[in-house]
């Protein structure tokens, strides 16, 4: 439920809350797992022989260490800075959830809930753009408040499910597999015109969807650059412009190519002065960071708690208060240091490989299902990753509890590739 009110609700539903107090639907929920894992979750040499355990376990550890001395000072703030790593014991529930009773009730649950996301994605992205009421109650959050790269992350996932699964395991047929990829197709170009990180997200993710995709299953990947192609030839032939995003940026072929290439070289765009602003800016936060972890706190950093853009002298959008670097991986190098950051990485640099071997043992034994989902998991993984390069997704919720959610069902897979594992609940490709 918490994925899918994140799913299809975004900051609108991460901003449900008590009345009157700072607890979040997020915090609850994660005081249910909580409360599950102190009772339920075993504590063996299975879980102590996993190195991508063991690094997640060192990683929540040191970021406590980093958090807990700031709440007196910071109270709220540090709690609420620290959502990008407190969201981990999601992974550790997840994890147990797989190794109880495998992976059908996920592979389920995503193809039910998969059709309407993607039909709601268009239809959420107009939202937010031109609806500023209703506000979530008390607060002045609007319910309909989605960020584009968050759902064309999301959407990488959807696709990655549709095209490494057949219909008998999806349910989605043949025909509705093509309508969705079309709809998801035009989706990410048009978000990719308002959010550049976003659009790199999905192309990494799908990336690596292409490389571990049948040769069957590639046309879908073809039908989707097909739609990307028309849709440019379109707008370039017409010149179409639409304009409905906060900043200021058309729907246009022109809008596209400009995004892409002040990735590669700012400098190209100097006239797009809304591209070249959020870039310069941002390079000059993460260089005064930088300057600053480098001087005065190389190895434990600033900690969770202080705002990032009020001590550097940055500020956010309108009135809204800047608290990340505006990149989730340079957040955790400010807050924890080259010590946080450097197990940070290690620890994903582990889970990759983990996942790349496990998918392998897993095709190799004929779970063919199993091995497809390691493959949308490291999909999903890379476009978060990516995107947290542009944009601060991990510190909040929306996606923060689905990249640890990510994490902890790539460490049931783990469990589930071992050949001495023998689970009832696998689910085997149909032909066997």
């Amino acid at each position: 439920m918490l994925l899918a009110g994140y799913m299809l609700g975004d900051r609108g539903f991460a901003y449900l809350h008590l009345p009157g107090t700072p607890i979040f639907v997020g915090e609850i929920a994660l005081a249910i797992v909580a409360v599950y894992l102190i009772r339920f979750y075993p504590i063996n040499n299975e879980q102590l022989r996993s190195p991508a355990r063991l690094t997640l376990v060192v990683f929540l550890l040191y970021s406590a260490v980093r958090t807990l001395p700031y709440l007196g000072q910071y109270g709220v703030d540090a709690l609420r800075d620290a959502s990008q790593w407190y969201y981990g014991i999601l992974a550790f529930f997840v994890a147990d959830f797989v190794r109880r009773r495998g992976i059908s009730p996920i592979v389920g649950w995503f193809g039910k809930i998969l059709p309407w996301f993607v039909l709601w994605a268009p239809i959420s992205l107009i939202l937010s753009q031109v609806l500023t009421s209703p506000l979530v109650p008390d607060s002045d959050v609007p319910i309909f408040s989605h960020r584009g790269s968050n759902t064309s992350v999301l959407l990488t996932a959807c696709l990655g499910f549709m095209w490494m699964f057949d219909e008998q395991v999806t349910g989605i047929t043949r025909r509705k597999r093509a309508v969705l990829t079309a709809v998801s197709g035009l989706f990410l170009v048009v978000a990719g015109i308002q959010n550049r990180g976003g659009f790199l997200a999905a192309i990494a993710g799908l990336g690596v969807i292409f490389w571990y995709g049948r040769s069957g299953q590639r046309h879908f990947v073809g039908m989707m650059c097909t739609v990307v192609i028309l849709i440019g030839l379109i707008f370039s032939v017409t010149d179409i412009r639409v304009s409905f995003f906060s900043n200021d940026r058309d729907i246009s072929a022109e809008q596209l190519v400009e995004n892409l290439v002040s990735v590669i070289n700012p400098d190209a765009v100097a006239t797009s002065g809304d591209l070249v602003g959020n870039t310069s800016w941002r390079l000059d936060l993460w260089n005064e960071i930088l300057r600053d972890v480098n001087i005065n706190a190389p190895v434990l950093g600033r900690g969770y708690g202080v705002s990032l853009g009020g001590l550097y002298g940055f500020q956010g959008v309108g009135e809204t208060e800047l608290r990340s670097a505006h990149n989730s991986h340079m957040t955790i190098f400010a807050r924890s240091g080259y010590l946080g950051v450097g197990l940070w990485f290690l620890m994903w640099v582990i889970w990759f490989i983990a996942m790349v071997r496990s998918r392998r043992a897993l095709a190799a034994r004929g779970l063919s299902v199993e091995a497809a989902v390691a493959v949308v998991a490291l999909a999903c993984a890379v476009a978060v990753l990516v995107n947290a390069v542009f944009d601060p997704s991990i510190e909040g919720p929306p996606v923060s509890a689905w990249i640890w959610s990510i994490y902890g069902l790539g460490l049931g897979l783990m469990v589930l590739s071992r050949p001495a594992r023998t689970a009832p609940n696998l689910v085997h490709s149909p032909a066997e």
